[in-house]
């Protein structure tokens, strides 16, 4: 153990969260381990902490002159969340994202200028040539792979974009650590994973299964009868709900059958304006509250904010012929203060 780096990060978390605030299990390890300049890959259960790990080791470089942290997340709400982690630390951070395309210019300058110490960015805005062109010019200090599992199991159906940044680690200098975090990644991914983040590279692993987790597989071979058990089940399950889809018209489809049917459902996907985006939002964190809403969502979006008071939740994928290992990674979103996790998945 390096005494001095543990004494900075104790210090930092107990700035946090109260004196007598520690570590998780493996925590310390990670952040050591980053700051040491190893690659290092962490494949945690949600709420384990991933995000605290880039914060402190971000704090502690810059303390040393050390250059900015780029976190490159595909979940702009998870964003908003890290912000307000981050701002609590004092750290000055940016977003550099499709909704931010405005103030692009004068976020680059200030991260060329070293005045900005964390900056989360999308994927996809990452490797537009503005950005691409204004990176020679800034000094990195941290890298960070948000959802990291992206890049060799989910990118091909999830973000493409993804599968690109293993050029970005290859080019990374050896002095700049790097951070992949996820909390899903079986021994295929995450062997493929250490491959791509070069030799020596540390994994923090942990138990991902969740206790509060109910997994129930109903092989149901038409969509009538998928459709049948929907309408017949979602009245009797308690608390709100999710019901995943594969396609945006299978998500609109679902979502106006259970509204036909008298149950407050409301379709979520990335086919959606903005303004129809923002309402459907605002409906899920104000229904998840309440006895009895459905929303019918498209894994390809992004998620919804924390929300620490819901005790009792259900999710339905439907029409799925996913992996377990993708059925538990979408589970896993839904954080680990629910008391009661239901998950039905209806298959052919």
């Amino acid at each position: 153990m390096n005494q001095e780096i543990y004494a900075q990060a104790q210090q930092i978390i107990q700035s946090l969260y109260g004196k007598d605030a520690a570590f998780r299990d493996g925590q310390y390890e990670t952040i050591e381990s980053t700051l040491t300049h190893h690659r290092t890959l962490v494949v945690q259960k949600t709420g384990w902490g991933k995000s605290l790990v880039y914060f402190v080791c971000t704090k502690i470089r810059r303390k040393l002159g050390k250059g900015l942290t780029i976190v490159v997340s595909p979940l702009l709400v998870l964003m908003e969340n890290q912000l307000q982690a981050a701002d609590i630390l004092g750290l000055r951070c940016a977003v550099l994202n499709s909704q931010t395309k405005d103030r692009r210019k004068e976020i680059l300058a200030e991260m060329k200028a070293g005045t900005i110490d964390l900056v989360l960015i999308t994927p996809e805005t990452l490797f537009t040539d503005e950005v691409q062109l204004a990176l020679p010019q800034i000094q990195i200090g941290l890298f960070v792979i948000d959802e990291a599992h992206c890049i060799s199991d989910w990118g091909h159906d999830f973000r493409l974009e993804y599968t690109r940044l293993n050029r970005v680690i290859q080019r990374m200098p050896k002095t700049v650590p790097v951070l992949g975090t996820t909390a899903t990644a079986n021994d295929r991914v995450i062997d493929d994973l250490k491959k791509q983040f070069g030799d020596d590279v540390y994994v923090s692993r942990g138990e991902l299964m969740r206790r509060s987790l109910s997994i129930q597989v109903l092989h149901l071979s038409t969509p009538a009868e998928r459709y049948a058990w929907i309408l017949q089940n979602v009245p009797d399950l308690p608390g709100s709900g999710i019901i995943y889809c594969l396609t945006q018209r299978d998500c609109e489809h679902l979502a106006d059958f259970l509204q036909k049917n008298g149950i407050n459902a409301q379709a979520y996907h990335s086919g959606m304006d903005q303004q129809e985006t923002n309402q459907a939002e605002y409906l899920l964190r104000k229904n998840l509250t309440r006895n009895m809403s459905f929303q019918v969502w498209r894994p390809r979006i992004r998620l919804a904010c924390k929300k620490r008071k819901v005790r009792n939740t259900s999710r339905i994928q439907h029409r799925t012929d996913w992996k377990i290992s993708k059925c538990t990674q979408t589970s896993n979103r839904r954080k680990t203060y629910y008391r009661r996790y239901l998950c039905a998945v209806t298959a052919q």
